[in-house]
């Protein structure tokens, strides 16, 4: 069953594990970036629950479509491709693809649910 605390651990050791496993291939050693960014993800899992509340079952609308999460995937992307200048701009591009990806992993377990994700939902 898909619930808070399911996205929690689900959106945390998601990112965490892809973090460790990306900073321990580029370099080849274990940073403390994985443990924040997993922290993060964790934090921010329930959001899509935030901006759309699970007041009743059929709560999951345009926040927790497929074409919602084609979007956010769109912006992970973006920040991947983003060649940053200073360091704000390099923790502002991690914290939003940790924070996107947590998103998007709430809604790959939302989905596995009897009532699915919509396609776009209700705008």
């Amino acid at each position: 069953m898909s619930n808070g605390p399911t996205h929690i651990a689900a959106s945390g050791l998601g990112i965490f594990a892809f973090t460790a496993t990306r900073e321990y291939l580029e370099s080849g050693e274990v940073s403390w970036k994985p443990f924040v960014l997993g922290g993060l993800a964790a934090k921010t899992a329930k959001l899509p629950d935030i901006i759309e509340p699970a007041f009743h079952p059929n709560h999951r609308q345009f926040f927790h479509s497929l074409g919602f999460a084609g979007l956010v995937g769109y912006g992970i992307f973006r920040l991947y491709e983003w060649e940053t200048e200073d360091e704000l701009e390099k923790i502002l591009r991690i914290a939003g693809m940790a924070i996107g990806g947590s998103y998007l992993i709430h809604l790959l377990c939302d989905s596995t649910t009897p009532k699915g994700l919509p396609i776009i939902g209700k705008l």
